[in-house]
Order: structure tokens, then C-alpha cells, then sequence
């Protein structure tokens, strides 16, 4: 008699964990190798991307960051930098998803991949991450530059004890000082209570 196994382990070694539900699944290799990536969220099809596609890459990468995936986790699944993908992230903040695709008309041609190739040539100059770091260092500028006019509109307060109008240094007669009626008061008590 042969026993029948109610759960089989469905693990694949081409399967990635990236936590809250989220697994990619490698087919046709691993890594840079795979000819397609799936991401399943808790064992449901959710996206599949060809890896030879840059921005269909891009787009895919910050899809699953939006998703709750671990930066770190999905730069070493894909094989790149955790850098590149908090560039993109702040691409996408900045630029939108435009900022990642580069721009293409749907009705030019219905396929993504013909509408990428149509406007290759189309790119804008320069590296997006250059322009991204301009933009942080004049919101950062900005910022303190905000934040020294605050200062400059607080009121210094002076808590020294000196007389209206004299020299801040010369001190008071310790007879006009604060709580000096006070102490007096509270040292005759003492002397009272000790007499007693």
C-alpha cells in the first residue's frame, strides 16, 4: 500500500521570496539569465515582465516596490543595484511614469514594445538622476533658506537678570533680584521654626 500526500511542496528553486505574499518566479533561467519574471501575490499572477525590456524593467521594479517589496530583496532577486531602484522610485515621484517610459502615443501603434522602439531615438538628454539630484539640492536649498528667515524672525530673548536700559553684564543689588523678598520670607521661617 502506497501513501498518498495530501499537501505536495510546490517549491521551485526559480522562486524568490520578497515577503508579504509577494514571490517572483524565474523561467528559462535565473537571475539576467531568465527569458520572463512572474510576480505572484499570495500564489495569484499579478504581473509578468521580459527582462530584455529596459523600461518595461523600470516600470516593473517600481510596481513591486509600490507593492511593499523590500528594496534590497528585489535588487539582489533582479541583479541590480538598490541605488537603481530608489533612482527610479524618484524618477516616478518627480517625473512620473512618463519619467521611466520616456513618452509614447498609443495611437501610434497598439504594442508596447514597437511604441519603446518608435521613440528610442526620442529620449531626452541627459541622466535623470542628475536631474533628480538638482531638484533635491534646491528643495534642500529652499528649505534653509526658509528655515534661516524663521530664525532671523524670532525675537531674542534676554533672560538675564539686569536693569531695564543698563549694561546687561552690571548686575542687579540683590535686595531687587526675583524671589529675593521670597527667600528672605522663607529664611525667617527657618529661623522661627529653629527657635522653637
Amino acid at each position: 500500500m502506497q501513501q498518498i500526500v495530501l499537501f505536495k511542496d510546490e517549491k521551485k528553486n526559480n522562486n524568490i521570496d520578497l515577503g508579504l505574499g509577494l514571490t517572483l518566479e524565474f523561467v528559462g533561467g535565473q537571475g539576467k539569465q531568465a527569458k520572463k519574471i512572474i510576480l505572484y501575490r499570495q500564489g495569484v499572477n499579478v504581473s509578468t515582465l521580459d527582462p530584455s525590456d529596459k523600461v518595461a524593467k523600470r516600470l516593473f521594479v517600481v510596481e513591486v516596490i509600490e507593492m511593499g517589496a523590500g528594496k534590497s530583496d528585489l535588487a539582489t532577486a533582479l541583479a541590480i543595484s538598490r541605488q537603481t531602484i530608489h533612482n527610479w522610485m524618484e524618477i516616478k515621484k518627480h517625473f512620473g511614469r512618463e519619467g521611466l517610459i520616456q513618452g509614447y502615443n498609443v495611437g501610434m501603434s497598439r504594442s508596447r514594445r514597437k511604441q519603446r522602439e518608435l521613440h528610442q531615438e526620442e529620449l531626452s538628454c541627459g541622466n535623470k538622476s542628475e536631474q533628480v539630484a538638482k531638484i533635491r539640492a534646491q528643495e534642500r536649498q529652499e528649505r534653509e533658506a526658509k528655515q534661516q528667515e524663521q530664525e532671523a524672525r524670532q525675537q531674542k530673548i534676554d533672560f538675564g537678570f539686569s536693569k531695564v536700559g543698563s549694561n546687561p553684564a552690571e548686575p542687579i543689588e540683590p535686595e531687587v533680584q526675583p524671589f529675593r523678598i521670597l527667600s528672605q520670607f522663607t529664611d525667617r521661617i527657618v529661623q522661627f521654626q529653629s527657635r522653637g
